[in-house]
């Protein structure tokens, strides 16, 4: 018998604490004795589900009920499952039981990562899984206010008040410094929330505390990827592959973080892996693709995306490449690849002007001075609000010695100096923020 992770005491209240629970056991001659003890300890309602669909089914549509589950069904099924038991928006709102034959590495840290809360480990008896189920129950007594609160937190992600749900969270972490569980949820909101500064130092935190976290792993190498440390951050998650090699959001971020690192093979590689365990990510599929254009298989790319990308996350997906390739000294693939997004994207004229914009970039880094100029005219021309295009081509015309062609007053202050940072195809729209 194994407790995963002691959780900090909370006021009591008279509400029943669990009152639902799903059990998804597959060894057929323990499936009665688990049923029978879970109603013996006044849980009213069980749904008994037989396969994997209905399991996903139900989590869905049952957010705070207890999940009873085996270890038996495999690392691959559990994975998916305890993910989906978070939820839509990632947060910890149901008790989890874990029904396993012996405790090893790897169930511990897939438990942890999970925050399951409790394992049976050995034989099955009536008094073994009588013990857990009143331990359960004492649990979320003490805790439940805890998981109505984190259950708050997703219902406001699951609105778009990302700015509520951080809200909860910081009082949580104020009244519990240092708990992991809430820490990892308010990691995951400063990212959402794109601050950075304040993900890294409580993740650092948090790491200091535990170390062996698969979680908070996994959240300490999104912030070295977003620091541009790629081969520490695929290190860190390449380590947590060996413990759990199923979960599929981290394996897309591996992937990422190989493409960054100039390491195409293995983000291919590791972008296969995540298909074969989800057939229809999307990220993986849009991974795969920008592998292929990293690797000069423009035609296989384009038919890749056709498939499942609009012609922004087309125009997106070619302009990072670009810029991948660029960063590399590889010019002509990078300007190809310009080239080939510029003819993808058609009739998108605020698109095409960002990548043309960037085309132009390019161009000016080889010296190739009239190329950038005329980049810059014609991103300008094909959107007359792009400012930065009208003075970059101000600047270049400056430095050889002509007049600007686009007209109009242009701050003196930009005359004279390019603008050499890459853009973003979607740097002044408003893009939907991602659900964490």
């Amino acid at each position: 018998m194994a407790q995963i992770q002691s959780k900090p005491p909370m006021v009591s209240t008279s509400k029943k604490p669990i009152d639902e629970a799903i059990v998804f056991i597959e060894r057929s001659a323990i499936r009665p004795v688990i049923r029978q003890e879970i109603k013996q300890v006044g849980i009213p309602t069980l749904y008994n589900v037989e396969n994997i669909a209905s399991c996903l089914e139900h989590l869905g549509r049952y957010p705070r009920a207890l999940l009873v589950v085996d270890w038996d069904l495999g690392g691959r099924q559990l994975s998916q499952i305890l993910g989906a038991a978070q939820g839509a928006f990632s947060c910890d709102t149901r008790p989890i039981f874990l029904i396993a034959h012996e405790v090893n590495i790897q169930l511990v840290a897939i438990a942890t990562e999970y925050h399951v809360s409790r394992i049976h480990t050995g034989e099955i008896s009536r008094g073994a899984i009588q013990t857990h189920m009143d331990a359960i129950m004492a649990e979320e007594s003490e805790e439940q206010s805890l998981r109505v609160q984190l259950s708050r937190v997703a219902e406001a992600r699951s609105r778009g008040n990302f700015q509520s749900a951080g809200q909860i969270l910081a009082e949580l972490m104020t009244r519990f410094p240092g708990n992991s569980w809430v820490g990892c949820e308010l990691t995951e909101h400063y990212i959402q929330d794109e601050s950075w500064d304040k993900a890294s130092a409580l993740v650092d935190m948090l790491l200091a505390i535990d170390q062996n976290n698969l979680r908070i792993q996994h959240l300490k190498a999104r912030c070295l990827m977003h620091e541009g440390q790629f081969e520490e951050a695929a290190s860190v998650l390449t380590a947590t592959k060996i413990i759990n090699p199923f979960n599929v959001e981290r394996l897309v971020d591996l992937g990422r973080a190989f493409i960054q690192a100039d390491r195409i093979k293995e983000a291919l590689s590791t972008f296969d892996e995540v298909l074969s365990l989800d057939q229809d990510n999307k990220a993986a599929n849009l991974g795969r693709a920008q592998c292929r254009l990293l690797e000069g298989d423009v035609n296989e790319a384009l038919s890749l995306m056709r498939q499942i990308s609009t012609p922004r996350e087309m125009a997106s997906l070619f302009n990072n490449s670009a810029i991948l390739s660029i960063r590399q000294n590889r010019f002509d693939q990078g300007k190809s690849l310009y080239k080939a997004a510029i003819g993808a994207a058609g009739t998108q004229g605020r698109i095409v002007a960002r990548l043309l914009y960037n085309l132009g970039i390019a161009q000016y880094k080889q010296s190739d001075f009239e190329n950038a100029l005329e980049c810059f005219e014609t991103a300008f021309k094909r959107d007359p609000d792009y400012i930065k295009a009208k003075q970059n081509a101000a600047a270049v015309a400056h430095k050889l010695g002509r007049k600007p062609a686009l007209g109009g007053a242009t701050p003196p202050t930009k005359h004279t100096s390019v603008d050499e940072m890459f853009t973003e195809v979607f740097d002044d729209e408003q893009m939907p923020k991602r659900a964490s």
